[in-house]
């Protein structure tokens, strides 16, 4: 008993002993570290939150119009194993069909995402979206189906109201060559001739910026998207399909989301034609091969 109250005693005095100054002067000597660490960890935040690219989500929906069964000639040739009407294989088929690599390659191309032009900043350029609003605009003498199978950087420096340097390389191991050319002339490059034209009144305003332009190729492009885009049922069992897609420009997202479902009840509306007029050919061959046995049976 007295050696557990002398333990006890032992430790109040070893409380009691702390001396909370001694502490804080034994920390204060190195008051400049702390100062230094907390500025620089504020700096670093300042910059990731200033500079790091922002990813922007889009989404949209689209209402699928399946077949119900409601036309009787497609109720024949179900009857007939001619197709199946199952509404949720119809679903995950039409899932299918908004991904496939054909119906985004159409996106790619028509919105000219294999094409991006960027204006140089400091530390993360900026992309000007749609391609059409750049200060000038690249015109290539090639047809599409080169330039959809290239991968080529190059930059433009805007040095006058007539002219701009280009740079290139002409090969991956070749250093950068730069040529000034004027605007509105041919210039060579190593996927052919572009032609560089002015997209603003007045460009000289632009004198000393650079503008990265950016080549890719298609199928690549458009594997990109399918990858990033996610489409999904809105529930169980619904015929209402999700879209969603996050970019760093809101616009390209959104523009992506539009153009995929404008692209995809175009191509539907076209099936349904085709479906119907396979229908109706069906059954008019039917009726033909029915009316000549009818009429056979009756001569006979």
């Amino acid at each position: 008993m007295n050696s557990n109250m002398n333990n006890l005693n032992s430790f109040n005095s070893s409380q009691v002993s702390f001396d909370l100054k001694k502490e804080i002067r034994a920390f204060s000597k190195h008051w400049m570290w702390f100062i230094l660490s907390t500025t620089f960890c504020m700096i670093s935040v300042y910059f990731y939150l200033r500079y790091t690219p922002s990813e922007y989500g889009a989404s949209g929906k689209i209402m699928l119009m399946l077949n119900d069964g409601s036309n009787p000639a497609d109720a024949i040739l179900e009857d007939m194993g001619q197709f199946s009407n199952s509404a949720s294989h119809n679903v995950e088929d039409e899932i299918l069909v908004l991904m496939s690599r054909e119906l985004m390659r159409g996106v790619v191309s028509k919105l000219e995402l294999n094409k991006q032009i960027f204006a140089k900043g400091r530390i993360i350029d900026s992309e000007f979206f749609p391609i059409s609003r750049a200060p000038f605009k690249v015109n290539f003498m090639e047809s599409d189906s080169l330039i959809y199978e290239s991968n080529f950087d190059f930059s433009v420096q805007i040095v006058s109201e007539t002219s701009f340097n280009l740079t290139c390389k002409s090969g991956a191991s070749v250093e950068a060559v730069s040529k000034n050319v004027f605007f509105g002339k041919n210039a060579t490059t190593p996927i052919g001739d572009i032609i560089v034209t002015p997209n603003t009144k007045n460009i000289s305003k632009l004198a000393g910026k650079t503008f990265n332009i950016k080549i890719r190729t298609l199928d690549r492009v458009a594997r990109k998207y399918r990858n990033a885009i996610e489409v999904y049922p809105s529930q169980s069992g619904s015929k209402v399909i999700n879209l969603y897609l996050e970019d760093r420009s809101t616009n390209k997202a959104e523009a992506i989301i539009n153009m995929l479902v404008d692209d995809y009840n175009t191509m539907a509306i076209d099936a349904k034609n085709t479906q119907a007029n396979n229908t109706a050919d069906f059954i008019g061959e039917r009726i033909d091969i029915i009316a000549t046995d009818l009429s056979s049976v009756e001569d006979d």
